[in-house]
């Protein structure tokens, strides 16, 4: 037994050993070359290495051969500096190449190739141009189509496990597979290879990563199609073009780049979006629910792992996220029905509120834990404002910033997105927006304010000014002394008083804490907005509580999963994103029945439709009468969830259900564990 062992573990070392030496002769080489100044790209089986590291470390093959691609040109400079660095020159079977030292074997040597010569006189193309990335390790590397080309026409067993290696980890899809010869003799790499048309450009760069600019035409419609039934964006519906192709494309052309593998930027999407709808948020679940989509419609298979997943999120800007949410959202409320409106104007409320996140060092820079936590027992906290429609509930702009500190509050986020506001536009808000500066820069946009009197900040006097009726006036604010968040030079350019009108509003309901509020408003006309239209568009301000409530605890997204701060505001973009789409489906079903989008159940929404994704996904009937009324029965069970009719509800603010107690964490993690280690502390 012992002597097996110990035989198993000599195997073992002389794998390492020999795995490092190859490593070692490629590095060796390539820093000679990168000291020289001479262009050159690692191709072969470390070429391939080297890109299946950037998805999944685990899947990356070893190999012994070291393969250069160089210019004929540079060989002379190139042969002085390899020999510089002790390897020898040999022709061998009319292959050029440098051993390892005097001695060495031609398994233990860098092997030449020469970009836009044949490898052999047999082969059917010559080897690409120079088009390389820079790999982390310090050596440059052969583009990844470029390289997917050379192993397709190798026709070797060894090549096209290589290629299915690439296509396991995600970095290329099937259809890569059935590419014809680029057209007018041009050399793969140098002009671009052939796509449908046998000339589309394959080669572009982004930040040092090799990407393509064109895309599979059929591809992307194919992933649109399926995007946009997933969420009743075809047929003979309303509200159908808003998640449009055009939409899709303008979000795409923001990036400069991109390849189109298995997760292209639409099926990451997609991918992303069912993650954020699911109870269970875990990529791994988000990557198994992909591969079960392919392996249904007759595709072959990805891997499972979640590398590729993971590399794909990263690779896509914030901006393609935060761009497909506000214009689905922007698009819904812009559609919105006149009955939907209040007094045929379009209303907007605007709240704050905030997630927390991993307890990760990058999260903690972007978003620190509250100031008065012990580090190690907190977590990230991020403060979110969103403007949301009063008509329909679609989010049309959301802002991030840190939970505490200068210009981090709700009324700075606010004058982030106010730009979204139109003349004529009603903004509804909380009394932190009752501030003189900001009534007046939203007055001077046109934007008209209900907002509720901050206390804090001023007082109301109904023996002051013009009386419209009981406890209602209009009433001149004079400009404060100064105000922090505007330069000297703002400042005196705002005028000296702004004109606003006050009208205090009872509480009569038993139960109800609130006895009387004061509504602070620029909608000056009596005849235009009573006292009582007041009161009740501010008692609408509630419907921001409930959705805020419906995005953190429905969709649950209270608590973040990403361990970065970009992928942290990709993840709130992707539940925005999916939330404005099931508002869009709500505004479908109530528009089909004739009723408010307020009056229907965003949770009961969002399980039926959950419910009915299977047979959306893989369109359960062939014809389009019965694709149409698949989803009308769809917006009919919709419709059928209504809230209640409970303007008067009140609640004691208490719990029934007693859950486990545990005990507080009150010092780091791994402080507890190391005391429960050696026995101080009972776990």
């Amino acid at each position: 037994m012992d002597s097996t062992v110990t035989m198993a573990w000599e195997i073992l070392d002389r794998m390492e050993r020999a795995v490092a030496k190859v490593r070692e002769r490629l590095l060796r080489a390539t820093a000679v070359l990168n000291q020289a100044g001479l262009p050159y790209a690692v191709v072969g089986g470390h070429a391939v290495a080297s890109w299946v590291a950037t998805i999944d470390e685990g899947a990356v093959r070893n190999t012994r051969d070291v393969d250069l691609l160089i210019r004929r040109g540079d060989l002379p400079a190139v042969t002085a500096a390899l020999e510089q660095a002790g390897f020898v020159r040999a022709e061998v079977l009319d292959v050029t190449m440098f051993l390892d030292g005097p001695g060495a074997k031609p398994s233990e040597s860098i092997h030449l190739l020469f970009a836009g010569e044949k490898v052999r006189p047999d082969h059917p193309l010559a080897s690409p141009d120079l088009a390389t990335i820079d790999d982390p390790a310090g050596f440059r590397v052969i583009a990844l189509e470029a390289l997917l080309y050379m192993k397709l026409l190798s026709g070797r067993d060894k090549d096209r496990t290589h290629v299915r290696d690439l296509i396991g980890v995600g970095l290329i899809d099937e259809w890569h597979l059935d590419l014809r010869k680029p057209k007018g003799g041009k050399v793969i790499g140098e002009t671009g290879l052939a796509g449908e048309d046998g000339a589309c450009p394959l080669l572009h760069h982004r930040q040092g990563v090799a990407s393509m600019h064109s895309r599979h035409p059929a591809s992307f419609r194919a992933q649109v199609s399926t995007l946009r039934r997933q969420f009743l964006q075809n047929g003979d519906l309303p509200f159908t073009n808003l998640l449009t192709e055009e939409v899709l494309a303008q979000a795409l052309a923001a990036l400069s780049g991109w390849l189109d593998r298995i997760f292209s930027p639409l099926v990451t999407l997609w991918v992303f979006l069912g993650q954020v709808l699911s109870a269970d948020h875990s990529c791994r679940a988000a990557v198994a629910r992909l591969l079960a989509h392919r392996r249904a419609r007759g595709q072959g298979p990805c891997s499972a792992r979640t590398g590729a997943y993971c590399q794909a999120r990263k690779r896509l800007p914030e901006s393609f996220f935060a761009d497909v949410a506000c214009s689905v959202g922007r698009a819904l409320d812009d559609q919105a029905e006149r009955r939907w409106l209040w007094q045929g104007r379009r209303v907007y409320l605007f709240d704050g509120t905030t997630v927390t996140m991993p307890d990760t060092r990058e999260n903690q820079t972007a978003y620190p834990q509250v100031y008065n936590q012990k580090p190690g027992l907190g977590f990230p906290i991020a403060r979110l404002g969103a403007l949301i429609s009063l008509s329909c509930g679609a989010v049309v702009n959301l802002g991030f910033c840190r939970y505490a500190g200068k210009g981090q509050g709700e009324v700075s986020l606010l004058r982030r997105l106010w730009d979204v506001l139109r003349p004529g536009d009603v903004l509804l808000a909380d009394r932190l927006t009752a501030n003189w500066a900001t009534l007046v820069l939203l007055s001077q946009r046109g934007v008209e304010v209900v907002s509720r009197l901050n206390k804090a900040h001023r007082k109301a006097d109904f023996r002051r000014g013009r009386r419209l009726g009981a406890e209602d006036h209009v009433v001149r604010w004079d400009k404060p002394t100064s105000i922090r968040s505007l330069d000297r030079q703002a400042y005196q350019a705002l005028p000296a008083s702004i004109t606003v009108r006050e009208a205090r509003v009872r509480v009569l309901q038993p139960g109800f804490r609130t006895r009387s509020i004061v509504v602070v408003t620029t909608l000056l006309d009596p005849q235009q907005a009573t006292k009582e239209d007041l009161a009740t568009l501010y008692r609408a301000r509630w419907h921001v509580e409930v959705d805020l409530r419906s995005i953190k605890s429905a969709m649950q997204m209270r608590e973040l999963r990403c361990k970065t701060p970009a992928l942290v505001r990709k993840e709130v973009w992707a539940h925005i994103l999916a939330y404005n789409l099931i508002r869009t489906v709500m505004a479908q079903a109530a528009a089909r029945h004739e009723i408010l989008p307020r009056s229907i159940s965003f949770t009961g929404a969002m399980q039926t439709l959950e419910a009915f994704q299977p047979l959306l996904e893989f369109a359960a009937t062939d014809d389009a009468a019965g694709r149409l009324q698949l989803c009308h029965d769809l917006l009919a069970a919709i419709a059928t969830h209504r809230i209640g009719d409970r303007p008067d509800r009140y609640e004691p603010r208490v719990k029934k259900r007693r859950r486990n107690h545990y005990g507080w964490l009150t010092e780091p993690r791994a402080e507890m564990k190391r005391k429960m280690a050696k026995g101080v502390t009972k776990n």
